[in-house]
């Protein structure tokens, strides 16, 4: 498995645009783009493509044998933290822990953060099961920290450390 940064390097990108939509695609097929992008700001492999492209957004894929197994990206830098989000695609659910602890250690290591944060619907007691198992740490609970179809829900704050 190969962890790869979508960066650009002297002007030209790391993946293609196809490869990009391909991610979304993927978490399309696998029916987990609603679990990932719960507030529904992402409904379309074109709307992923100019979300992860935006200079906010820093997106790693994980590819096996040329094939993307998992995703994932860091947003809201502040000073030497980020919020972390990843996907596991189906062909790797089998091996996910290993996949999610590689891709999250990557990300850190290359960006040189000391803490990623992620916030989870608290309704979604798998995802929170497998960040656990990935070394994440729960912090807490805020009541209305999410929102789905427009409607606020709890959310479990969760952490990881260098």
């Amino acid at each position: 498995m190969i962890v790869r940064p979508f960066i650009y390097s002297d002007g030209i990108p790391t993946m293609r645009d196809s490869d990009i939509k391909l991610l979304f695609q993927k978490m399309v097929r696998d029916k987990t783009d609603s679990m990932v992008f719960y507030d529904g700001s992402i409904k379309t492999d074109e709307q992923f493509l100019r979300f992860v492209k935006s200079p906010e957004i820093l997106l790693y894929a994980v590819y096996e044998n040329e094939d993307p197994i998992a995703c994932g990206w860091l947003n809201n830098f502040e000073h030497n933290t980020a919020y972390a989000h990843f996907c596991i695609f189906s062909e790797a659910w089998d091996r996910s822990v290993e996949v999610g602890k590689l891709l999250i250690e990557t990300a850190m290591k290359s960006t040189g953060i000391d803490m990623a944060i992620g916030k989870i619907p608290k309704f979604n007691g798998m995802a929170l099961e497998f960040v656990q198992k990935c070394g994440a740490k729960i912090l807490g609970e805020l009541p209305y920290g999410c929102v789905v179809s427009g409607k606020s829900h709890p959310a479990t704050i969760v952490y990881y450390t260098r």
